[in-house]
C-alpha cells in the first residue's frame, strides 16, 4: 500500500478519534461536574482525580489529539494535488467549490443549534451576536475547525507555490508560527497569555504547521515517501515518548492550575508533537496491512457530517442518563459506550435516512457529500483507486478528507 492509499484510512481514524475525544471529554464532566447526580458530594468534586478511569479517559484524549491535524495535513495533501500547476486564478473554481461543500452543512446544522439552544435553554443572542458566532465557529466548541480550514483554503495556492519552490523555509515559518503561539499559552505574563489566546482555535496560526506539511508532502511526494521509510521507526517512537510526556503535562498542570480546561483542552507542544509524530508514522509504515481498513475508508467518506453532528448526539444522550438513569455517570465502562454509538450512529444513521428518502436532493446540502456516495455499501477504498486516474474541480465531496490522488 502506498503512502497516498493510507491517507483515507486516516482520515477514517482521525474522525474515530475526534468521537472518542469528546466522548472522553464529556466522562470527565460526569466524574467532576456532575458527582452529586451518583454520589452524596457537591459538585464540582475531584475525588477522582488521578484514578484509574480518569486517566482512561485522558489517555483516550491524549490519543485522540492527532485528528484535527490530521484532517488538516489531509486537505493541505489534497489542496496541493487540486492547485498544483495552476495559476492562482484558475485555482479559485476549485476552492470555491470546496468552500462550498463545507459553508451549507455548516450554516445549516449552526442555525439548527442557535434553534435548538433557544427552544429548550432560553439562550438568545443578538442578530450580531449570531453572526459573530457563525464567523468564528462558536455554534458549537468544535465548529471552529470550518472557520480554521476555509482559511487555509484561502490561501492554499500561495502555500503550494511554496511549497515547490521553497519547502524548507515555508515549514519553518509555519512551524515558528506555530510553536510561538503555543508557547505564549504558557507564559504567566497576563498581556502575552490574552495575546496568545488571541483567535485560540479558529485562528490558523494556532495550527499553522500541518496544513502546510502536507502540502510538502504531496508536492515532494517521493523524497517525502524515502523519508518516512528511513526514519519510521523514529517517528514510531518519537509519537510513544511524546503521548507519555503529553499525558504527564497535563496532570501535571492541573495539579498547580484549578482550571480544568486550561489544563486538559489547551493545544501544546508536547500534544503537537505527538500528532506530527503519529501521522507521519502512520503514513510511513505503509506497507502494514490496517485492521478494518475498508471500514476506516468507508466512514472516512462520511467525516464531515459524522463532525458536524457528532457531540450534539453525545450532548443528547448525556442528558438523557443525567436525567434517568443517573447511576451510570458514575461507571465509565457503560457510559462512554453508550456515548459514542450516539455520537457515530446518530450521523450514519441520519446520512442513511436522508439519502433513501425523498430529501436526497438535499443531502449535499445538509452532510456535504451527494446521497450516491452516502447510500452506497462498496468499500470506499476500491472507489478511490478507480479515482487514482484524476480529478475534477468538483470532486467527490470529501470536505474533511481528501480527492483522489495518482501515484
Amino acid at each position: 500500500m502506498s503512502m497516498r492509499k493510507q491517507i483515507p484510512l486516516l482520515r477514517g481514524l482521525a474522525i474515530l478519534a475526534v468521537v472518542l475525544y469528546h466522548c472522553a471529554a464529556v466522562g470527565h464532566t460526569a466524574m467532576f461536574f456532575w458527582a452529586h447526580r451518583f454520589r452524596q458530594v457537591e459538585s464540582p468534586n475531584f475525588d477522582q482525580f488521578g484514578s484509574l478511569p480518569y486517566y482512561v479517559l485522558l489517555a483516550t484524549q491524549r490519543l485522540a489529539w492527532f485528528a484535527v491535524p490530521a484532517f488538516l495535513f489531509i486537505a493541505g495533501f489534497s489542496m496541493a494535488y487540486a492547485t498544483s500547476g495552476k495559476r492562482i486564478g484558475a485555482s479559485l473554481p476549485i476552492i470555491r467549490a470546496r468552500i462550498g461543500l463545507l459553508i451549507w452543512p455548516y450554516l445549516i446544522w449552526s442555525l439548527a443549534i442557535f434553534l435548538r439552544n433557544g427552544i429548550l435553554l432560553g439562550t438568545i443572542d443578538s442578530p450580531g451576536g449570531y453572526v459573530q458566532r457563525l464567523v468564528f465557529g462558536r455554534a458549537e466548541p468544535l465548529y471552529y475547525f470550518i472557520p480554521l480550514l476555509i482559511q487555509f483554503y484561502l490561501m492554499s495556492p500561495f502555500i503550494t507555490r511554496w511549497a515547490k519552490t521553497k519547502p524548507a523555509l515555508l515549514l519553518a515559518v509555519a512551524a515558528a508560527i506555530q510553536l510561538g503561539m503555543n508557547i505564549l499559552l504558557y507564559l504567566p505574563w497576563e498581556p502575552l497569555g490574552k495575546f496568545g489566546y488571541a483567535g485560540y482555535s479558529w485562528g490558523f496560526w494556532h495550527w499553522a504547521f500541518f496544513f502546510p506539511l502536507g502540502s510538502v508532502c504531496f508536492v515532494h511526494y517521493r523524497r517525502a515517501k524515502a523519508l518516512l521509510a528511513r526514519f519510521r521507526w523514529v517517528l514510531l517512537a518519537a509519537a510513544g515518548v511524546t503521548l507519555v510526556v503529553s499525558t504527564w503535562e497535563v496532570v501535571a498542570l492541573f495539579s498547580t492550575n484549578p482550571s480544568f480546561d486550561w489544563a486538559h483542552h489547551t493545544i501544546r507542544i508536547p500534544s503537537v508533537l505527538y500528532a506530527l509524530t503519529f501521522i507521519l508514522a502512520f503514513l510511513a509504515f505503509d506497507n502494514v496491512r490496517v485492521p478494518f481498513a475498508s471500514g476506516l475508508g468507508w466512514l472516512g467518506t462520511r467525516s464531515y457530517a459524522v463532525y458536524l453532528l457528532h457531540f450534539p448526539a453525545v450532548q443528547a444522550m448525556a442528558k438523557c442518563v443525567y436525567r434517568f438513569a443517573p447511576q451510570l455517570l458514575g461507571n465509565q465502562g457503560l457510559y462512554q459506550p453508550l456515548l459514542f454509538i450516539a455520537g457515530l450512529g446518530f450521523p450514519l444513521l441520519l446520512m442513511t435516512v436522508v439519502a433513501r428518502s425523498p430529501l436526497r436532493k438535499y443531502h449535499q446540502y445538509l452532510f456535504g457529500t451527494r446521497a450516491s456516495a452516502a447510500a452506497s455499501r462498496r468499500p470506499a477504498l476500491a472507489r478511490d483507486k478507480e479515482g487514482l486516474r484524476g480529478e475534477t474541480s468538483q470532486p467527490e465531496a470529501r470536505p474533511l478528507g481528501v480527492a483522489a490522488t495518482r501515484d
